[in-house]
């Protein structure tokens, strides 16, 4: 599961830089990953600014999980706080302010970018889940679909844990109180 969360933080991190690369200077709106975990009010009506403070609180996470950290909400919150730039700095980033002030200021929680990292590791799970099952109906001596080149991103050979896929769980700890930042 840490393989789908860090792989699911680098994708929205990705995401989202370009994402921030479509929007207009001063201009509110366009299409962002992880909206769908934003209220109401903000989908939409975001500025760039926004979407690459999300985009600095993403990197963030991804920096934990690879140094196989918890990235929990209060510990997110508090690294990414105006006072905890040595904090920051031992794990390599340097986050825009302005961007992340944007982000909090217009009402952008932790929580948010969490879930969306969240639901695209469930996604990312159930799909190579998916890919695995596929290629395990395959016969002795069947080879693979192509494109594989019969690695399936290595998956299956991951050690297997009893809480694979229980998402609900690692919302549950990451968030806060457990409760989503879901509208």
């Amino acid at each position: 599961m840490l393989h789908a969360m860090r792989f699911a933080a680098d994708i929205g991190l990705e995401a989202l830089r370009s994402d921030a690369g479509r929007f207009l200077p001063g201009q509110p709106g366009g299409v962002h990953w992880g909206a769908a975990r934003l209220p109401a009010s903000l989908r939409g009506s975001v500025f760039k600014a926004f979407v690459n403070g999300m985009a600095d609180v993403a990197a963030v996470v991804a920096a934990l999980l690879d140094r196989r950290q918890v990235p929990a909400a209060r510990e997110l919150a508090q690294l990414l706080s105006p006072t905890a730039s040595p904090a920051l700095g031992s794990l390599g980033l340097r986050v825009r302010r302005h961007a992340l002030s944007h982000f909090f200021g217009k009402g952008g929680r932790v929580d948010h970018v969490l879930d969306a990292v969240i639901d695209e590791a469930a996604s990312l799970y159930e799909a190579l889940d998916a890919v695995g099952d596929a290629a395990g109906a395959l016969g002795e001596g069947d080879e693979e679909p192509a494109g594989l080149g019969g690695r399936l991103c290595g998956f299956h050979r991951l050690p297997v844990h009893v809480l694979d896929g229980d998402f609900d769980r690692v919302r549950s700890a990451l968030t806060r109180d457990g409760q989503s930042g879901a509208p």
